[in-house]
């Protein structure tokens, strides 16, 4: 696009004279431009609308659409397409007043084809820095976005990574201080226990002792017992350590399944599929029960929840390394604004004495002891899905299919 000789360029000339117009396209194609024409206004846009030319001549006194009118035109639907305006000498008013409207410049008529060529040159020159502008701005607009992206989401990291640090600095001390109470309730725990059980064993020989006196030493063995599981409970979260042991997972499975029947109602049923090539996980067999059989039941009592029949659903398999295990329920769903608090020590929204809120929070340690990770995903009046990934061991060369499993707590 050089005006001269040189590259070729795409040039709409828009005059109402056939004999203008001819003349131009010869003198224009001689020197390697390629030239389109109309002799109307109207003509005029359509043609520069389909063929998007470099630039374009155009007169401004035509019948039907002016030059003021294809010059107004074409700054909305071509803005970089320069327009250079052909006039009369005795004109150059009306010229200016294009110009104002949105016009290039212009071309006298009569001046000779240097002048022309020279003002076409000139023309194209302008095209071509308009767009490099517009390639710069472009760019400078999608590296402006592509920075805020960046400055977002490395916000979003800082927040989520300074969330994890107070959160951790926070189960931490909570790790110490249950270390430390549940030290000094186990010694009294223990005392009281082993009265309640010669008290009890007392009483069981006593022909003289009523009922009333039995059964309250009795709630008070079971309380005590329930006090001993939460201090157990206590321990194991303040215990931040790991293991090397190893367990098959059906075998997990299958004791969580006969732990649930006595907690779950019979309108639950549970069903697993487990892929053979995550048979095993890296965790020790008690904290695979423990784990399961605590998303179990909540997955199962958020069903009961809904006064309707459900299935929790137990996926395995594997991904990697690591072993997937998904368990699914079509109950309640989980709030969003519950979706962290769930996971913190002692927080329940079960009644008084039915959790300790210690379940989850277990859950999690546990996975986390084990260079895992858990995910919750959650949506009210639908249901919930807890996933962990643990490391798995390596996968067999070939494997049995897929076994499955559905029974009815």
């Amino acid at each position: 696009m050089d005006g001269g000789g040189g590259a070729t360029s795409r040039v709409l000339v828009i005059d109402d004279s056939l004999i203008v117009v001819s003349l131009l396209e010869a003198e224009l194609a001689s020197v390697g431009h390629e030239v389109r024409t109309a002799l109307d206004g109207a003509s005029g846009i359509s043609v520069a609308e389909q063929w998007s030319p470099d630039v374009v001549l155009c007169d401004l006194n035509m019948p039907g659409l002016s030059g003021f009118e294809v010059v107004d035109a074409l700054k909305q639907r071509a803005p970089m397409t320069p327009v250079l305006i052909f006039t009369d000498s005795d004109d150059l008013r009306c010229a200016v007043d294009a110009m104002q409207r949105g016009a290039w410049g212009y071309v006298v008529k009569g001046q000779g084809a240097e002048a022309l060529l020279s003002e076409l040159a000139r023309a194209l020159v302008h095209r071509r820095v308009m767009e490099r502008n517009h390639q710069l701005e472009s760019a400078n607009l999608r590296y402006q976005r592509e920075l805020e992206q960046m400055v977002e989401a490395k916000t979003k990291e800082i927040a989520r990574l300074e969330a994890e640090r107070t959160q951790a600095e926070r189960l931490a001390a909570m790790g110490s201080f249950v270390a430390g109470v549940a030290h000094e309730v186990n010694n009294p725990l223990a005392v009281i226990k082993a009265n309640t059980n010669y008290l009890a064993a007392e009483l069981a020989e006593a022909s003289t002792v009523g009922d009333e006196a039995k059964t309250a030493l009795a709630e008070i063995q079971t309380c005590a017992s329930r006090i001993q599981t939460i201090v157990a409970g206590l321990k194991r979260f303040s215990w931040a350590g790991t293991t090397s042991e190893q367990c098959a997972v059906t075998p997990a499975l299958e004791e969580v399944k006969l732990l649930c029947r006595a907690r779950v109602s019979e309108a639950v049923s549970c069903r697993w599929r487990v892929d053979p090539a995550a048979s095993t996980v890296a965790m020790p067999h008690g904290d695979l029960v423990m784990v399961l059989s605590n998303l179990c039941i909540n997955a199962a009592h958020a069903i009961e929840a809904t006064g309707r029949p459900g299935v929790v659903a137990i996926e395995v398999a594997r991904e990697g390394g690591q072993v997937a295990i998904s368990v699914t329920d079509n109950g309640t769903g989980i709030p969003p604004e519950l979706r962290t608090r769930i996971f913190d020590p002692f927080f329940t929204t079960k009644p008084p004495g039915k959790g300790s809120g210690l379940g989850l929070a277990l859950v999690r340690q546990v996975v986390k002891n084990a260079q895992g990770t858990l995910h919750l995903d959650s949506e009210v009046g639908r249901g919930t899905t807890m996933r962990i990934c643990v490391p798995g061991e390596a996968s067999q060369a070939s494997a049995p299919p897929a076994t499955e499993a559905a029974v009815t707590s």
